[in-house]
């Protein structure tokens, strides 16, 4: 795992799980098993995504010996495991309601090891589901128990970086606690946070969590129309992961940085970038692309091409309001209003008004009274 030789790793795994399962039948030995479980699921999405029937398979073993394992620390990155299987796949109220579980556990605990990654699953969640505050509260509290004097060894364990999916909990947090804090209308705070998280996985030589802090930099840059420094960071991105052979991170920056060409004007190459992207996503098993599908048809919408953006965007409700996911519900309003509007159909103005008006009072617009 350590070398990236990821087929080589899940056989290991799979050799020690069956000799795992020769022991007595204890929780001693459910907990090994899931821990074993995690890290072959970890190896196996690394290359086959998380929809491989093989890598199902892994996670449903997963939950089927979890209501028989004994409630120990030892579970903790276990449940951290399938809350990031939950949450790839777009079951975020199931994922959001693990992180609950893994912060329960947590309690009374004093280790930073497990109380950082118990606070960020709770903190992403929340932010998926459109609960700001409270996603705030959360990652602020993951990055109040980091201290310069603590290195990256508290999370060197592999169940802890496979439950993870190789980032670093504390890059992590500070990375998605720069989106909360611009959702919640301060842009300069999350530009800082996002420079933490960048040059903390940098000075920790991280070399997998630069690459996630550095995309996640880059959507903050994206939010605020900084596209040179978009294209800067995504560069950063698509060499990292070309270079550690990550068809999710090199998906990431190939998005991000065709979003940015098509902002500047570049409709044609960018669009094609962001298509290539989409591509690389679903071809790791990731078909939950509301958001991203959303700011394609939104490019679509500035090309003159509102038909093609409408075809798109009637996946993008469907998904919002099967997954739960709120965080970029007002601007799918937003882009479906332009959409309409642009339209050649005729007769279609007040639907877009509609569409605008639901904007303007999304449950996500709301900020606290000053």
């Amino acid at each position: 795992m350590h070398r990236s030789a990821r087929a080589e790793a899940s056989n290991h795994f799979a050799q020690a799980l069956e000799l795992v399962r020769t022991l007595p039948h204890t929780t001693t030995r459910i907990n090994q098993e899931l821990q074993l479980l995690i890290v072959m699921g970890a190896a196996l999405t690394a290359s086959k995504g998380y929809r491989g029937a093989e890598v199902e398979r892994v996670y449903e073993e997963v939950r089927e010996l979890l209501p028989q394992a004994e409630e120990t620390p030892q579970l903790i990155p276990v449940l951290m495991g399938l809350w990031r299987f939950t949450s790839v796949r777009g079951e975020y109220q199931t994922a959001h309601a693990i992180a609950g579980r893994l912060r329960q556990l947590t309690q009374g605990l004093q280790e930073t090891a497990v109380l950082l990654p118990a606070h960020f699953a709770l903190g992403y969640s929340s932010f998926r589901l459109g609960q700001f505050h409270e996603a705030r509260e959360h990652l602020e509290e993951a990055v109040a128990l980091y201290t310069d004097e603590q290195q990256p060894s508290r999370f060197e364990s592999l169940v802890y970086r496979a439950s993870m999916g190789g980032m670093d909990p504390q890059v992590g947090s500070l990375s998605w606690l720069a989106w909360v804090l611009w959702y919640l209308g301060y842009p300069d705070q999350a530009l800082q946070r996002s420079q933490e998280a960048c040059l903390l996985a940098r000075n920790f030589e991280l070399v997998m969590s630069e690459a996630a802090a550095h995309y996640f930099a880059a959507a903050v840059r994206r939010m605020c129309r900084d596209n040179r420094a978009v294209l800067e960071l995504t560069e950063t991105v698509i060499t990292i992961a070309t270079e550690r052979e990550s068809p999710l991170w090199l998906a990431n920056g190939t998005f991000l940085r065709g979003w940015a060409l098509a902002d500047q004007g570049q409709f044609e190459e960018g669009i094609a970038a962001m298509q290539q992207g989409l591509a690389g996503w679903r071809a790791l098993g990731n078909d939950q692309l509301g958001q991203p599908s959303l700011l394609l048809a939104d490019m679509y919408c500035r090309a003159g091409k509102a038909a093609e953006g409408l075809r798109l965007m009637a996946t993008a409700v469907p998904e919002l309001q099967r997954s739960g996911e709120r965080w970029w519900e007002a601007e799918l309003y937003r882009i479906k209003g332009e959409l309409l509007f642009a339209s050649t159909d005729t007769g279609l103005e007040s639907e877009a008004e509609q569409y605008f008006h639901k904007q303007l009072w999304c449950p996500a617009n709301r900020r606290p009274s000053l």
